[in-house]
């Protein structure tokens, strides 16, 4: 058989195999894309990086063209990665913030973009055009805080000292408008009082806020319609000297605000619920003994109840307990606990149904993850102990979107190793490991379910001791891909989050060069990732399987890849691709 029928037969085998590949489940590597362009030498990405929420859209800070200067950057993920300079701040200036619309049509942004070491704070398309400072007028000596978007993307809510250096004022804005803000704290009479911090309702018509704005170091809690000056109300209610609100939450359904304060007994610490509107206020965490506290607390996403932590049974005991959020009888949910444990954190199912808790209630100083349902019930333990004295890690326990499982980490199996585990959220002894063997000293670190639930992406030094990479496995813990793909020698992946869709992962490494962060964008698990060769996150026969048949035949160059490039290519070049295929063919799978 000649050459050329060999390479045939070579490009017709190639061709159905990867055809095969489109629809099955491989463990291929991925090949990751670069999403932050060419750095200079000495530039890097920040830690501060987000996904528009309709997956279009990654945005970034980088001093990417000026080192030392920070700018934020906005780039489209699926046409071709242009990347936009949305702040373009003066010589001296830089940017430290940003947050994107809820609609994903705006990046707003706290940048010294038009007086250096002057932050104000800007509002643009995220595609580009034209910028509009939003917060006004700055006093001299004064500045701004942080700030906040209506979750209908009509305003923004922001602190500052704008108008007298001395005071922390509360205002809004309407997104695109320039000089338009309004002062919502209204007038604050203490002297030294400041707005502490603020909240917008879910269904973006009232700012919830605290501060000592009467009395000043007596902390209050007050609402304002969003959009109107000098309204405030006060609604914590009468106190006396000395006490104060501290954490608060607004109800799923706007209706009511919930909050921790010493507000009846100095330093006991209770949970009070008050109508958003204002009215009287309930305590929702009931009786509790002689020093007792209430701790940590959750409002269920029906906003019924009202989940919280606290000794109030038994002084330095903590349980979980769960109560009416208008008040009423609170049931403790930790059930029995005769060694004396406590508890270090509880989470409420997306589906409001069950409770999930860590605690050493079954051995003293061994921290497990128990689920009960949220009305009371019997307790189940969902981790399963191997090793001597096993524990979570701190609070690393997350509830899966579809409220099916629990993920955790902890030294389950192998003592001073923190693994990724997952377990039914109602079933015992359930329990699998998603994380798979690792090398000694390996360690999993961060973790986070994919929007579906039907997958965990993690971050961890699993393959190599103290070189951190990304993974993805399927909640059957049936074994992990790794998504980072090669990094140079001292890189590391040191964080990522998921596209809302769930389809792809964003996430930092100084995986080219060592020391220089730039972001990068992959696939999250499926099918033959290695084979995306143009980085348009699809495999497709007509570009893929042709780039890698062209390349079984010998083709290179500009013959490889003409008209074989997908239209939302992120990858173009014709050597670039030669690498990617012969990088597929080549690394261990």
């Amino acid at each position: 058989m000649n050459t050329s029928a060999i390479r045939l037969c070579v490009a017709r085998f190639t061709l159905v195999t990867v055809l095969t590949l489109l629809g099955c489940e491989s463990g291929l590597k991925a090949q990751p894309v670069n999403i932050s362009g060419s750095m200079m030498s000495g530039s890097t990405v920040s830690f501060s990086y987000q996904v528009s929420s309709d997956g279009r859209y990654a945005v970034f800070i980088a001093d990417r063209e000026v080192v030392g200067r920070n700018e934020v950057y906005s780039v489209r993920l699926g046409s071709g990665g242009t990347i936009t300079n949305l702040s373009t701040v003066v010589a001296g200036g830089n940017a430290s913030m940003f947050r994107i619309t809820p609609d994903s049509s705006r990046v707003l942004f706290l940048a010294s973009a038009e007086t250096a070491g002057v932050n104000e704070i800007f509002s643009i398309p995220i595609e580009g055009g034209t910028r509009t400072k939003l917060s006004g007028a700055i006093t001299p000596g004064g500045a701004l805080d942080e700030f906040l978007i209506a979750p209908d993307s009509s305003r923004i809510v922001f602190t500052g000292t704008l108008e007298n250096a001395a005071v922390k004022e509360l205002f809004s804005a309407p997104i695109a408008s320039a000089n338009s803000r309004t002062k919502l704290s209204g007038t604050i009479s203490a002297v030294g009082g400041n707005v502490i911090d603020a909240r917008i309702s879910p269904n973006s018509n009232h700012v919830v806020f605290t501060g000592d704005l009467d009395v000043d170091n007596r902390r209050e809690l007050y609402v304002a319609p969003i959009a109107t000056a000098n309204s405030r109300t006060k609604i914590s209610g009468s106190t006396a000297a000395d006490r104060n609100v501290f954490q608060f939450r607004i109800s799923p359904d706007s209706s009511r605000v919930v909050f921790l304060g010493d507000l009846e007994a100095d330093e006991d610490l209770e949970i009070f619920s008050v109508p958003l509107s204002g009215g009287t206020r309930v305590k929702v965490s009931a009786s509790n003994i002689p020093n007792g506290d209430a701790f940590l607390f959750q409002i269920t996403p029906d906003s019924a109840r009202v989940v919280f932590t606290g000794d109030l049974s038994t002084d330095e005991i903590v349980d979980v307990y769960s109560a009416p959020i208008a008040g009423g009888t609170r049931t403790t949910l930790t059930g029995a606990n005769a060694v004396g444990g406590s508890i270090n954190n509880a989470l409420v199912s997306p589906d409001g149904t069950r409770v999930v808790f860590i605690g050493d209630l079954e051995t003293l100083g061994s921290f497990e993850v128990f689920s009960v349902p949220i009305g009371g019930g019997p307790r189940v333990k969902i981790s399963v102990p191997v090793a001597p004295s096993p524990s979570v890690t701190g609070f690393a326990v997350l509830i899966s979107p579809d409220s099916t499982r629990v993920a955790y980490l902890g030294n389950f199996e192998n003592a001073g190793t923190n693994e990724l585990f997952i377990a039914p959220i109602a079933t015992a002894n359930s329990q699998a490991k998603l994380s798979d063997t690792a090398v000694a000293g390996g360690n999993v670190t961060s973790f986070a379910f994919r929007p579906d639930s039907s997958r965990v992406v993690f971050r961890g030094d699993l393959s190599q001791d103290e070189v951190f990479e990304l993974y993805s496995a399927p909640i059957s813990g049936t074994g992990r891909t790794t998504l980072s793909g090669p990094l140079v020698a001292g890189g590391d992946v040191t964080s990522f989050v998921l596209t809302p869709d769930g389809g792809r992962v964003i996430f930092r490494a100084d995986k080219i060069i060592d020391g220089r962060f730039e972001l990068f964008r992959t696939q999250i698990g499926g099918a033959a990732l290695s084979l995306d060769f143009d980085g348009d996150d699809l495999v497709l026969a007509l570009t893929d399987a042709l780039l890698l048949t062209r390349y079984q035949l010998g083709m290179r160059g500009i013959p490889l890849v003409a008209n074989a490039i997908g239209a939302n290519a992120t990858v173009t070049s014709a050597i670039a691709i030669e690498n990617r295929i012969r990088a597929s063919l080549e690394k261990p799978q």
